[in-house]
């Protein structure tokens, strides 16, 4: 994260490489834009390279301004909008001298002004018993409810200091590739792979099997899944999963009695090993700026309470369900109505 004083315009960091992203917003209060005009923004990196050659980079971005704000929703990008809601929330954590509560808080109460605004904006329906939310940010509240659920705010012992700290720098850096992935973890059904998996196309981009929503009841006993947080890489592996995906995959006959932190993916010739070890390089060669580390879950494994709570779809024991957020923010956004 970048250092400025008050009332300078220049930031100033310490280290940046090709991975490193930074979140602005912009607030215009001089003349007013004339509508469908096109407005540029521009700024300037002035860094040194490691053979120590001062160099600038100047980057300018065409805008298109609208005063129409189904157009503003329409071409909304959530992703981005996302990553600026989560650096916002750990700038608030870290220096603005608010709590956890409060910064969840205030993630959930910009949820439902954006969506009010739309509803009382931009939607053509307004029935009462319907939460109106439009195409650009319909994952909107799934988000949200996520985030606020992430290691980042989440609220319990389960997370100490020092690891808090290190995801919140990281969080502050984070490239929109990764931090997509971070809010919201991908899901991956491991032992029914397709033989295509790990494959890249005529664009260098790998093939991934579809992504399971982040809910219990799409685990299986039987079953082995892949979770990727962008940080970390979790195998959970079900109680009644077959020996042979066991002995293929992490190469040991039983689970029963094993030290799961010690297992590591068996890298054999089998088909299974073969179809696991490709989603995997798969999934790492989208970040090659980390090293993602694999950790190998089991029921009753003392990391399975951290998998687990990155079912953010589910109810946790201080959190809602995706079903029952989805209610809880339809139920403010009537109240600001009244």
């Amino acid at each position: 994260m970048g250092q400025t004083k008050h009332g300078d315009v220049d930031v100033d960091v310490p280290g940046i490489d090709a991975d490193s992203a930074f979140a602005v917003t912009f607030k215009h209060d001089d003349e007013k834009l004339e509508e469908n005009a096109p407005a540029c923004v521009q700024c300037a990196l002035l860094y040194t390279t490691s053979a120590g050659e001062r160099r600038i980079r100047v980057l300018t971005l065409g805008l298109q301004t609208t005063s129409s704000m189904a157009s503003l929703y329409r071409y909304t990008e959530l992703d981005a909008l996302m990553s600026i809601v989560m650096r916002k929330a750990v700038s608030e954590c870290a220096g603005g001298g608010k709590t956890l509560h409060q910064v969840r808080q205030s993630i959930e109460a910009a949820t439902v002004a954006m969506l009010h605004t739309y509803r009382r904006v931009c939607a053509s329906s307004t029935a009462a018993g319907q939460l109106i939310l439009p195409e650009s940010l319909k994952l909107l509240p799934l988000y949200a409810l996520s985030l606020t659920k992430n290691a980042l705010l989440r609220a319990g012992t389960d997370v100490r200091a020092d690891e808090r700290s290190a995801l919140m720098a990281a969080a502050c850096r984070m490239p929109l590739t990764c931090s997509v992935a971070f809010v919201y973890p991908r899901l991956f059904a491991l032992h029914s792979l397709p033989a295509e998996v790990g494959s890249f196309d005529a664009e260098g981009t790998p093939y991934l099997p579809p992504a399971l929503p982040l809910a219990l009841e799409k685990l299986s006993q039987e079953g082995a899944f892949l979770l990727d947080d962008s940080v970390s890489l979790y195998v959970w592996v079900g109680r009644g999963v077959s020996p042979q995906f066991v002995e293929a995959v992490l190469g040991v006959r039983t689970l029963d009695g094993v030290d799961c932190s010690r297992l590591r993916l068996y890298p054999g010739d089998d088909p299974l090993s073969l179809r696991v070890n490709q989603l995997m390089n798969a999934v790492r060669s989208q970040r090659p700026q980390l090293l993602q580390s694999v950790r190998v879950v089991a029921p009753k494994d003392p990391l399975e309470g951290r998998f687990l709570s990155m079912l953010t779809e589910d109810r946790a024991q201080h959190y809602m369900s995706y079903v029952e957020f989805l209610c809880h923010i339809h139920r403010q956004i009537q109240a600001k109505f009244q």
